[in-house]
């Protein structure tokens, strides 16, 4: 993983990726940046534009489905960029397939359970803290963005926003959790290997 990148890299480079329909697994971190999806809402912003510069936080508008939400360096952002249309997968079977394996390599390489809640797209703590975040992005049937998964990250950049549109929800890292964050290489190999497992199972079903 290189080091962490500033956002408009990453929507260069997904510009470049779609017009070629050139198929990518990325796992990369951001610098501070809050992103506000398409279905963002201004109170889910708690500062102001000039304040979150002032704090060195980028604020991005995008296209992924979803409210706001927050990058920083520590967070592991995996990035899909997937043809569903020459795979004949339906977005309603990605999307759950992405974090089932993503819930899959949790407890395998950690031990830790999560679990999905109805209405609020994601991975949870049993007490309703969030590790897991996902928001994608489906054009002319490529996909873009992903998960993020909260690692060393101490998770300022939230204090901003109301994270996912849901004032007082909680986040949660890995480190706060007292887990062995140097696993995490072993996560993405997993991820990876699982993903493209689960990507060939998926195509051609209705």
């Amino acid at each position: 993983m290189r080091p962490a990148w500033r956002y408009q890299e990453y929507m260069t480079l997904a510009d470049r990726l779609r017009s070629r329909r050139r198929e990518l697994l990325l796992f990369c971190e951001h610098a501070p940046t809050i992103t506000a999806g398409l279905q963002s809402r201004p109170e889910s912003l708690l500062v102001s534009r000039e304040h979150l510069q002032q704090s060195g936080v980028e604020l991005h508008e995008v296209r992924r489905g979803g409210d706001l939400t927050a990058h920083e360096p520590g967070q592991l952002v995996t990035y899909t960029h997937i043809d569903l249309n020459r795979r004949a997968i339906r977005l309603r079977s990605f999307a759950p397939m992405l974090l089932e394996v993503t819930m899959h390599c949790l407890e395998r390489v950690w031990n830790l359970r999560v679990r999905t809640l109805n209405d609020a797209p994601g991975l949870y703590l049993s007490d309703g803290r969030k590790l897991v975040s996902i928001g994608l992005q489906v054009r002319r049937g490529f996909s873009s963005d992903g998960l993020a998964l909260n690692v060393t990250n101490d998770l300022g950049s939230f204090q901003f926003i109301h994270a996912c549109g849901f004032p007082g929800l909680r986040m949660v890292s890995l480190r706060q959790l007292g887990l062995d964050c140097s696993r995490i290489v072993t996560y993405k190999q997993l991820w990876d290997a699982l993903a493209r497992e689960h990507l060939g199972a998926l195509a051609g079903q209705s």
